[in-house]
């Protein structure tokens, strides 16, 4: 951009050269263009050196570096007024991001205990002996309850995504160990047949909890969509892990594969009827994000949906 800025007076000084005095030999004024253009250049460089930093730090910036400012410039020209708009904006959206996270978590704490309470006096209706009419109406309600705290505590699990967004604890971890550990309990539910023959070893940095969160709901996603199978492999390169899910069923259009990542987003009613909260895959995607993360859709070799989460270990 900045060379752009001296080709006008380059111009003009060489056009005025030529003006003034037509005995100017056609080198000297090409010269004196020249100069012309480099000390512009140089100076429109010098000038949004400072702009040029803060848009490198705005990019850098992230929901979980809501944190970090820009550096503004002494003065009160154009570039230090919107250095301090820019940091002023950024105090606005860090208040309002805390207070909503803030929110969800207590939100989630207090609704807790009243939908544990109700599901105990459903279950106890249940056990005492309920009368016909009323048994597949309290069943109904228990299913509800269940599916509501689940929402619960995914809600949690983000709101603590969140918190340690720019703070998770720097421990190493065996993403194997904790594949198997989910592997098991899908394997256990017997709804569907799961294949981990391609599980190797991988190691990354991170927060034990979290990851483990991951890695379950991947499966979870996986385990309700899929027909009668799913896959799970995890590679390790020397710089990446990359943990794939895949599963054998109806497959995400490329038009929707950026929408499933959105908080209680929802493809089509249908989902929610086989317990689906829609915060699942948006977990996903946050825990991801924390630990610089890639997470990418695609189709399946078995015909359904195939997720990827690409790890640095550098």
């Amino acid at each position: 951009m900045t060379w752009r800025l001296g080709l006008l007076p380059a111009l003009a000084v060489l056009v005025a050269l030529i003006v003034a005095d037509h005995t100017v030999p056609v080198a000297v004024a090409v010269a004196a263009a020249v100069v012309a253009f480099a000390a512009s250049a140089l100076f429109a460089r010098l000038t949004l050196w400072p702009l040029e930093q803060m848009c490198r730090k705005v990019e850098r910036i992230t929901t979980h570096r809501l944190a970090e400012r820009v550096v503004t410039p002494r003065g009160d020209d154009a570039v230090a007024r919107l250095g301090r708009l820019l940091n002023a904006m950024l105090d606005r959206l860090e208040a309002s991001t805390e207070r909503q996270r803030r929110f969800t978590s207590d939100a989630a704490h207090e609704l807790r205990s009243p939908v544990a309470a109700a599901s105990a006096m459903l279950e106890s209706a249940l056990a005492s002996g309920a009368s016909e009419q009323m048994v597949p109406a309290i069943r109904g309600a228990l299913v509800e309850q269940q599916r509501l705290g689940r929402i619960i505590d995914d809600l949690l699990l983000l709101a603590t995504a969140d918190e340690h967004g720019a703070r998770h604890s720097q421990v190493e971890v065996d993403i194997d160990d904790l594949v198997f550990e989910a592997t098991a309990a899908a394997g256990a539910r017997g709804v569907v047949c799961v294949d981990t023959g391609r599980v190797g070893a991988g190691r990354v940095v991170g927060e034990p909890h979290l990851l483990a969160s991951l890695i379950r709901n991947l499966i979870d996603n996986a385990e309700r969509h899929a027909k009668t199978a799913i896959a799970v492999s995890l590679t390790e390169s020397s710089k990446l892990v990359t943990l794939a899910v895949e599963d054998d069923g109806p497959g995400i259009p490329p038009d929707d594969r950026a929408r499933i990542f959105e908080r209680f987003g929802q493809l089509d009613a249908s989902r929610r009827s086989n317990g689906s909260s829609g915060l699942g895959l948006a977990l996903v995607q946050s825990i991801a994000q924390q630990h610089n993360a890639v997470i990418s859709v695609g189709s399946s070799s078995l015909g359904g949906a195939l997720f990827s989460v690409e790890f640095t270990t550098d």
